[in-house]
């Protein structure tokens, strides 16, 4: 009995110890898969935020400050952060401001060159970074970057044979005298502005005579100008302001010395002529009382929407960094002689954000 008793006991031991065992290499072999089971899902990485860099070529003009507004906003509305420079007509302002953004590491670059050759090496630094960049107006000097053009050389000669015709109806039996309030140090302005019109009043009238003052393509410096074209030249009979500056302001000093009037549409002694379409111009060109009639309107909120698009297909890799692709944009032409108020009212709103009202503006008139 005494045997039987201690084998039992010796069994019962045993089965504890492998009972003890078995849990304990049990709890060996689970340890490494226990944190797992409660080790919360990885989170997926952010996408990187998209950033694009505008360097505008002067915040001071109706048209840049439109254009960058809707430009703001349009790639706002798809999440993509903007950072506006303004280039103040200056190609070292514009190479500073390549280097900022460079510096920022933006997603993308858009600039406006006052001068081709001397931002080119800024964009290739850009593109050697890995930041697409695409121009606008002025193209680099070698043409390797996505480019948005406004196809300005053709309004700009036909406005030219226009307005010169006009001149010989309202002026007859004188001789053209053109006055361009101009901006010598902009390669774009001399290319695609002064040179076609002039081009196209030399087309209806040979023996126009030109003269060339220099009104910075700013309102202050366009209104001496203006007086000093007026004092140098009394018999001037078309006045071409190069950007909406340079006519509101060259004609601000014609107006101050008893010119620049017209009698029911039909101009006094001089036509004057301007290039952007604001919302200032058009209370002028609708005024049958003022001899501002016709203005080459550029469309900041169409221009900025290609912008946009065109440096987001550059970021997305639809374009190549060094491209030579080339988007066109067009303009129109506000006439006071063949206006459709309606439409002119529509531009502004639309492409202008303007909340004047012409037909407000035009019954002040009467």
């Amino acid at each position: 009995m005494k045997t039987n008793r201690s084998l039992s006991v010796f069994l019962a031991l045993a089965i504890v110890m492998l009972l003890a065992l078995t849990t304990f290499a049990g709890c060996v072999a689970k340890s490494p898969t226990a944190p797992e089971a409660t080790k919360p899902a990885q989170a997926a990485a952010p996408e990187k935020k998209i950033v694009v860099g505008r360097i505008m070529f002067d915040l001071s003009h109706p048209y840049q400050q439109a254009d960058a507004k809707n430009f703001e906003t349009y790639l706002q509305s798809q999440g993509v952060e903007t950072v506006i420079i303004d280039g103040k007509s200056a190609p070292d302002v514009m190479a500073n401001a390549m280097q900022d953004l460079i510096a920022k590491k933006v997603s993308g670059i858009v600039v406006q060159p006052a001068d081709g050759a001397a931002i080119t090496p800024a964009v290739k630094e850009a593109q050697k970074a890995g930041i697409p960049v695409s121009t606008f107006f002025v193209r680099t000097s070698d043409g390797k970057a996505p480019h948005v053009n406004i196809n300005e050389k053709r309004t700009a000669y036909d406005m030219g044979v226009y307005v010169a015709q006009k001149a010989k109806e309202f002026f007859p039996g004188k001789d053209l005298k053109l006055g361009v309030i101009n901006q010598p140090g902009v390669q774009y302005v001399q290319e695609n502005r002064v040179t076609p019109f002039v081009e196209g009043v030399k087309s209806v009238d040979p023996k126009v005579e030109v003269f060339d003052v220099d009104g910075g393509g700013v309102r202050e410096k366009a209104l001496a100008a203006g007086e000093d074209l007026l004092q140098a030249h009394k018999d001037v009979n078309i006045v071409y302001g190069i950007n909406a500056d340079s006519a509101l302001g060259a004609l601000a000093a014609f107006e101050a010395a008893g010119r620049g009037k017209a009698v029911d549409g039909k101009p006094v002694s001089e036509i004057f002529v301007s290039i952007d379409g604001s919302e200032q111009e058009a209370v002028k060109i609708v005024n049958p009382n003022s001899a501002l009639k016709v203005a080459m309107a550029l469309s900041p909120l169409t221009n900025a929407r290609v912008n946009a698009d065109t440096i987001m297909k550059a970021i997305k890799g639809e374009y190549g960094m060094e491209q030579d692709v080339a988007v066109d944009t067009f303009d129109t032409v506000i006439d006071y002689w063949r206006m459709d108020l309606p439409k002119v009212q529509d531009f502004l709103t639309t492409e202008y954000l303007s909340k004047i009202d012409l037909k407000a503006e035009l019954a002040k008139t009467k």
